[in-house]
């Protein structure tokens, strides 16, 4: 007999928690609830459909943020446990210039 992938929550649903893409403010991923009453084959099916929905970019926000201004607030979030001069450097578009002699 087979046994079921998901398992139910405290309050007889079906749950899974799956990474949207996206991190918090903290750095984290972001992860969405996803659930089911019916059983985990319905489950599984919705948490593949959103995964499609997420790796075609269906989900997607539209934004005014360029490109520079994402990669700014991605150092912010990404590199937050860094150390200070570590910081600096990433912050640095010289630091990896090596002029020619």
């Amino acid at each position: 007999m087979a046994t079921a992938k998901y398992k139910r929550n405290k309050r007889g649903q079906f749950e899974a928690r799956i990474w949207d893409g996206t991190y918090t403010e903290a750095g984290l991923k972001h992860r969405v609830s996803i659930y089911s009453r019916k059983s985990s084959a319905d489950l599984e099916r919705k948490v593949n459909e959103f995964i499609s929905k997420r790796d075609n970019l269906s989900n997607v926000i539209s934004s005014d943020l360029s490109f520079y201004e994402y990669s700014l607030k991605w150092l912010q979030v990404a590199k937050a446990a860094r150390e200070v001069n570590t910081r600096e450097m990433y912050g640095n578009p010289y630091a990896f210039y090596e002029p020619e002699t």
